[in-house]
């Protein structure tokens, strides 16, 4: 048999196997997670978890038990895990909902999610919140950080777009076109992140997709942030992460009532790095029929 009869008839094949092995993904289907939320707490309290359930975990049992902190909801239609105040008060003041991913470098990986912030109403304060990727053992690799600021331009509350690397906050994420943004309540979003080996220090692009305040079309690129010293570190974690005010509120305490909600998380090596596995696998198989 040829190579190339071979490799089309069996390298697609190991391309699958190496993505089914390595790939993360979920859309939290109904058929895992429950009956999504309506909307309004109280009304169907406790809602369905996230937590708990198909290896998500929470590093915060809060104020009731844990269930009210992290819950399926909807978002446009879609199923989608929400992680805020809205129904149990956290004890944490970094509240963590994590999955497991396979463990792949970082240089070799892509991250994707769909995810919207929803704002406190005025008795609350305003939470940060963020979505990280992680390595067991050594902490945050790479994390994305959405500050509650209010926007002067826009006149309305926002979400300053900061990263950090190695759990080390590095200040302003800065577009392609020079200057730090802004997301904005209640507008859904779509992140992507890929990564550019460079030894010890690789960086990372990407883009925040979505609509501005005003129901504009909102893109904006970043390329090569560099991120010193997380050379070859493996991803094994993905986190949605709420970052909780420590300021008394005027209702039950401290933090807000807003929350992140987000759904299509995808964590998958790359194109180029399944191809080179499966290729290698190839040349192996090769070999030994040879032998």
């Amino acid at each position: 048999m040829s190579s190339l009869k071979f490799l089309s008839q069996f390298g697609l094949v190991l391309l699958g196997s190496s993505a089914s092995l390595q790939a993360f993904t979920t859309d939290f289907p109904s058929s895992t997670f429950g009956i999504p939320d309506v909307g309004i707490p109280g009304a169907d309290d406790p809602p369905a978890p996230i937590a708990g359930v198909d290896g998500w975990t929470i590093n915060d049992s809060g104020a009731d038990g844990g269930n009210g902190l992290t819950w399926l909801s909807t978002v446009d239609g879609a199923n989608a895990a929400k992680l805020g105040g809205n129904y149990e008060a956290p004890t944490a003041q970094d509240v963590y909902l994590t999955h497991a991913v396979e463990g792949f470098p970082i240089e070799e990986t892509i991250f994707q999610v769909d995810f919207t912030i929803v704002d406190s109403n005025e008795n609350f304060n305003r939470d940060g919140f963020g979505l990280s990727l992680g390595t067991s053992g050594l902490g945050e690799t790479i994390g994305l950080n959405f500050l509650p600021v209010f926007d002067a331009i826009e006149n309305v509350n926002a979400y300053h777009v900061e990263y950090s690397v190695g759990g080390v906050s590095q200040g302003d994420l800065v577009s392609d076109y020079g200057y730090a943004f802004n997301i904005f309540p209640s507008s859904l979003y779509t992140l992507n992140l890929s990564f550019t080996a460079n030894g010890a220090n690789p960086s990372f692009s990407g883009a925040i997709n979505g609509v501005d305040a005003l129901g504009n079309p909102f893109f904006l690129p970043f390329s090569d942030v560099e991120m010193n010293g997380m050379g070859g570190r493996a991803v094994d974690t993905v986190s949605a992460v709420w970052n909780v005010d420590q300021t008394p509120n005027a209702v039950n305490g401290l933090g807000g009532d807003n929350l992140i909600a987000f759904t299509n998380l995808s964590v998958v090596p790359e194109p180029s790095a399944m191809l080179l596995g499966g290729l290698s696998l190839l040349g192996l198989m090769r070999r030994r029929r040879q032998a």
